[in-house]
Parts: structure tokens; C-alpha cells; sequence
């Protein structure tokens, strides 16, 4: 996968679903740890996110694994990645889904990226 790449990105970090995003970077090929920036337009789950980021994403900030999973058009997963010891950096969003940009980026930092499928 090239850095950057458009589709659809199931993100699920710990016990929380952030739900779909729209574009994925930092997922690319070598790369065992660092930044990853994942955006898509409005949705219901900002609220989910801001609620995640307002409790500084876990109890003990770099101890919560996740994964991506890149879905193809049937929602099947194409490829996977896990993450370890995930931390959020920032987002730029709106809870209540009003912003003037339409658009929601998340990034986030972790301590190992491995691809499973």
C-alpha cells in the first residue's frame, strides 16, 4: 500500500469502534511504527471519537492495541493492520458534526504497525 490511499478503513481501537474512515495515511510498506492520519466526512461516530480523545484515548495512554482493516466495496476486509500501544494526537472534528470543513482527521501514533492480511 502506497502512504496515502483512499477506500474504506474500519478503525477499532481497544473496546472502541471509531467506526469508517474515508482516506488512510502511514499504512505504507517498512514502516513498523509512527504516525497514521485517517479522514472522512462528517459522521455519527465524531461523537465517538471526541468522547475516545476527551478520555485521552484509555485509561493508560500506549498500552491500547487496534487494528485497521481496509474493507473492499462488500465490506469484506482486503488487508489488515495492528497496532500497538496506540496513542491519540490529535483530531480535528466536531461532536455535533457542524464544522465548516465537512471533514474529520484523526491521527494517531503507535509503538508497532504490523500487517496481518
Amino acid at each position: 500500500m502506497s502512504d496515502s490511499s483512499e477506500g474504506l478503513f474500519q478503525v477499532v481501537i481497544g473496546a472502541h469502534d471509531l467506526g469508517v474512515f474515508t482516506g488512510c495515511r502511514g499504512l505504507e510498506s517498512g514502516h513498523e511504527s509512527g504516525a497514521i492520519v485517517l479522514s472522512r466526512p462528517w459522521t455519527r461516530h465524531a461523537a465517538v471519537v471526541s468522547a475516545w480523545m476527551d478520555d485521552g484515548g484509555s485509561d493508560e495512554p500506549g498500552t491500547e492495541g487496534g487494528e485497521i482493516t481496509m474493507l473492499g466495496p462488500e465490506r469484506a476486509p482486503l488487508a489488515c493492520w495492528a497496532l500497538e500501544d496506540v496513542v491519540p494526537v490529535q483530531w480535528n472534528g466536531d461532536a455535533d458534526g457542524d464544522a465548516d470543513s465537512g471533514l474529520e482527521t484523526l491521527e494517531l501514533s503507535c509503538a508497532g504497525l504490523s500487517k496481518v492480511i
